[in-house]
Order: structure tokens, then sequence, then C-alpha cells
């Protein structure tokens, strides 16, 4: 619980054990913080995470496990709230489902998601974030990295109601393949009820020119360098809005390398 008006001064952290099975956020109104949240213990995880009115909340999300895990994640974000939720899937078998209901006013709920597949790993990720109320605004963003023999399926969807009239909301789900053998599909979809909004979306599966990575090991780099250069091209953009260098510093640490 973050009670009303009390603003974090620093990062909070929260690691949870691998039998919990739930964990419950709750910012009362005008609460400020940040928060990283590790997962990657455990296998099958509900969260649950609830903005009053005027909180400022930002999670940063870290999973990614040997085994297969099963994570559910919700958000509801009240009038003048304003939620930044990082998801980082790094490596494992994952079913992940994110649900942001966007219920207030003038509120702005933004998801990034960045997702690494690799030897026979398979991820299925899904984001639904429907706006019901006026004035609404926020990106969802989806940056996915395949490899080996892995399989990543990705589904962005956002729905705008018919009395959330001035939405502003862009989806963009992009995937990056490095393998032929490695299998990659992004789905994006826009449900819009009025006429007054801003909406649009963006996906591509884009796959690496076996040429190009040959080219680049010719040049003297080894090709897990070549490799690193073509992911961190990929998703520079992204991570370079994280504004905390101790998250940046945490994702760094993980099986991406970054």
């Amino acid at each position: 619980m973050l009670s009303k008006g009390t603003v974090a001064p620093q990062l909070l952290r929260v690691t949870s054990p691998a039998k919990e099975r739930s964990l419950l956020i709750v910012a009362e109104q005008n609460a400020e913080a940040s928060l990283l949240i590790d997962l990657r213990k455990v296998r099958s995880h509900k969260m649950e995470v609830t903005l009053m009115r005027g909180a400022r909340v930002s999670v940063f999300i870290l999973s990614g496990s040997r085994s297969k895990c099963h994570l559910k994640q919700f958000c509801s974000v009240a009038s003048g709230a304003r939620m930044q939720w990082w998801n980082f899937t790094i490596g494992g078998n994952a079913e992940q489902d994110v649900i942001l209901e966007v219920s207030g006013t003038s509120s702005c709920a933004d998801v990034r998601w960045i997702s690494h597949a690799k030897k026979k790993d398979v991820q299925n990720l899904a984001v639904h974030v429907t706006y019901a109320a006026p004035e609404g605004s926020g990106e969802t963003t989806m940056r996915g990295v395949v490899e080996d023999h892995a399989v990543m399926r990705t589904h962005g969807s956002i729905d705008v109601e018919g009395k959330a009239r001035g939405t502003e909301t862009f989806l963009s789900d992009h995937i990056l393949v490095l393998d032929p053998t490695a299998r990659a599909t992004a789905v994006p979809e826009l449900k819009v009820e009025t006429n007054d909004v801003k909406a649009g979306h963006s996906a591509a599966v884009s796959r690496i020119n076996p040429e190009d990575l040959f080219y680049l090991q010719s040049r003297g780099l080894a090709p897990a360098e070549v490799r690193q250069m073509f992911i961190k091209g990929f998703l520079d953009d992204l991570i370079s809005r994280i504004d905390s260098a101790e998250v940046r510093d945490a994702i760094t640490g993980s099986r991406l390398h970054l």
C-alpha cells in the first residue's frame, strides 16, 4: 500500500519467492513511486495494481525462468493518474497476459515490453488496454528478440470505448528474428468506438539476412558480438526511455546482456 500523498524517494525493490502466487499494489490518491519487481522465481503468479486519483507509478517487472511460467497482470488507472508499466520477459517458457483499464478522465497508461526467447523457448505474450473515459492517453510498445529454435507470439490489443472521447493512443509491436529456425508472429488489434480519437498501430516481424551476419564476422567480429550489435540496435531506443540507472543496471545484468 502506497499511502495518500506518499512520494517514495528511491526505487522500491520487491522479490517474489517461488511459492508466492499473488501480489497486490494500491497507490492511494497522489502517491508516487517506482518499483522493481523480480518474478523470475515464480511459476504461476497473479499481480494487481490499482492507481487512485492523481497517483503516479512506474513498475518494472523482470520475469523469465527455465521452466514454464504463467503470469496474469492487471492494472486500473483512475482520473488524473499515470502508470508506466514495463515488462522484461528474459528467456524461458512464458504465458503472460497484461490487462490495463484506463477508467478515469485524463489518465495515462504507457506499456513497454521487452522480450527475449532463445534455444527452445516458447513465449506467448499478450497485452490488452481499454480506454473507458474521456481524454485518456498512452502508448503500448512491444519489442521482442527471437533466436535459435525459439518461438514467440505477441498480441497487442487496444479498445477505445464510445465514451472515451479525446483519447490519444498508439500500439507498436515489432519482433527481430536472428535465426531461420526461430519463429515469430506479431498480431496487433485496434477497436475504436468513437470518432473523436487519435489512434493507430504498427507491427512487423523482421529477419536478419545471413549475409549481413557473415559480412560482419568477416570483418573480425565474433558471432556473439555481431548478434549483440543487432539486439542492441533494435532495443536501444526503448531502453533509453528508462529514467532509472538502477533499473537499467538490473536489466543489463539479466540474460539479455544489454
